[in-house]
């Protein structure tokens, strides 16, 4: 095969997987299940709870939601638009795209070889976490437009500090866990050129955020719960080792995912090896990398040895894109046949990838447990949604149904655990903000009333009633 028709190839592979890729996560928008998180987002947003801008930032600071950036733009789409789902993850597909052309703009800081930055860009843009943050109605894909923008301003001219410290200010108001990404880079670039400026400025905007904007509610759940053993929050140590393949293209051709991004890492070291581009100084964008690796090994040993809360992989949205950019820089595409046919096939795997994922559109959309609660829900029945102390998946069904049946919203009511004191104490500052969300305690439900919990033994705490409803597992 020789360069030309490669290049053809690729010219049309290439936007179909992008195509497809934006396709499936279009329509994700509207039939992947809300998370209880961006319910929250939703209603203390909403322009028929809150009259204007300022009153939700008031809120925000006074412990609704950790993000005075994703408020706020969300409060602005429901004014010009309407309050939707759709529309608040729309805001999140938008800002993915503008992520995604920012790292396409840092690659040609490097290359002007549009193939080459295509097939990396596609990298991106297929992976698990890219899939996460395109459809999910919460800010994590804010962070990621910030910092890939902060990112190239850095590297087109690393003399200007004016915008950096604008954007990192905006990303600390997007949310504290801006803390830790800023501390990735501010490591990154002292180790790579003695950068102490950059430690200033980090440092500066920490003390000004803290000082003034800072959180206090969500603050300490983050420090608090991220930084403490035995956390709700964490994960298992199999499920962290997964991570790796959800930061770059995963192929389609098998049910695992595992196996899938398994696959694609061996092709992709293949690749490396058989084009790298001989260099022997290291670039920021390699020192980010190890400094992302380093990270993540150093979560897994204090979980290993001191039990510490391994984190949710969508805290590295700001930053998982790293290692393909390095990659990027390493790789020759075209220097030989080798790397022809690996690229061929690596484009390949991306294709199935999004047409595997186009797949799953009807099947999430048939997902009707929320038609079941519908249909089950009588006149004059309540439907209490039942908390748990750290067993929260009833909230999201109970966003669920309030977004998706507003006809019903009188008859929805939250079940509080008495476990629970800090989350009823949330619940309650919502109701104080003027959100329409109901209620009940233990004692308040009665015989009439239909239970919801995804964990059925909750049931034997409530003797009232007969009529139960347990959330199917996943």
């Amino acid at each position: 095969m020789n360069q030309i028709i490669f290049k053809r190839m690729m010219q049309v592979i290439l936007p179909v997987v992008l195509l497809a890729t934006a396709a499936a996560t279009l329509a994700f928008l509207q039939v992947n299940h809300i998370r209880g998180d961006e319910f929250l987002s939703y209603m203390h947003s909403n322009p028929v709870f809150h009259k204007n801008i300022f009153k939700v930032m008031q809120h925000i600071k006074a412990g609704a939601d950790n993000s005075y950036i994703h408020a706020g733009l969300v409060f602005i789409c429901f004014k010009l638009f309407e309050p939707s789902m759709l529309v608040q993850r729309c805001l999140s597909w938008l800002c993915f795209g503008g992520g995604l052309f920012f790292c396409y703009r840092i690659m040609q800081l490097h290359t002007k070889q549009i193939v080459h930055n295509l097939f990396f860009v596609c990298l991106i843009a297929t992976s698990n976490m890219a899939f996460m943050l395109a459809t999910d109605g919460r800010f994590y894909s804010i962070l990621f437009l910030l910092s890939t923008c902060l990112l190239f301003i850095f590297l087109k001219n690393p003399k200007q500090w004016l915008t950096p410290i604008a954007l990192l200010l905006l990303s600390y108001f997007t949310g504290v866990i801006t803390f830790i990404w800023g501390l990735w880079i501010t490591i990154a670039l002292f180790i790579h050129q003695r950068n102490k400026n950059w430690a200033f400025i980090f440092g500066g905007c920490t003390l000004i955020y803290f000082l003034f904007f800072s959180i206090s509610y969500f603050n300490h759940h983050f420090f608090n719960w991220q930084f403490t053993a035995k956390s709700s929050d964490g994960i298992s140590a199999s499920y962290f080792l997964g991570y790796p393949f959800r930061f770059f293209g995963v192929s389609g051709f098998f049910e695992s995912d595992m196996f899938n991004g398994a696959i694609t890492g061996l092709a992709l070291l293949a690749l490396f090896i058989k084009g790298a581009v001989k260099t022997k100084s290291l670039s920021v964008i390699d020192y980010l990398s190890l400094s992302l690796a380093a990270g993540l090994l150093l979560q897994l040993c204090l979980y290993l040895f001191i039990d510490l809360p391994l984190w949710p992989y969508r805290y590295y949205g700001g930053f998982f894109f790293v290692w393909i950019l390095s990659l990027h820089a390493r790789v020759q595409l075209t220097a030989n046949q080798t790397t022809l046919w690996l690229s061929i096939f690596c484009s390949l795997f991306m294709l199935s990838r999004s047409l595997k994922e186009l797949q799953k559109v009807e099947q999430r959309a048939s997902n009707t447990f929320t038609e079941v609660l519908f249909n089950q829900t009588g006149k004059n029945n309540r439907l209490v949604f039942l908390e748990s102390f750290e067993q929260y998946q009833t909230f999201s069904y109970f966003g669920s149904m309030y977004i998706k049946y507003p006809m019903l919203r009188s008859q929805l009511f939250i079940g509080i655990d008495n476990q629970s004191v800090t989350r009823n104490t949330y619940f309650r500052k919502l109701q104080d903000q003027g959100n329409f969300i109901q209620l009940l305690t233990k004692q308040e439900i009665i015989a009439g009333d239909i239970l919801v919990t995804a964990d059925s033994s909750n049931f034997y705490r409530y003797k009232t009633t007969n009529r139960v409803l347990v959330i199917p597992k996943d």
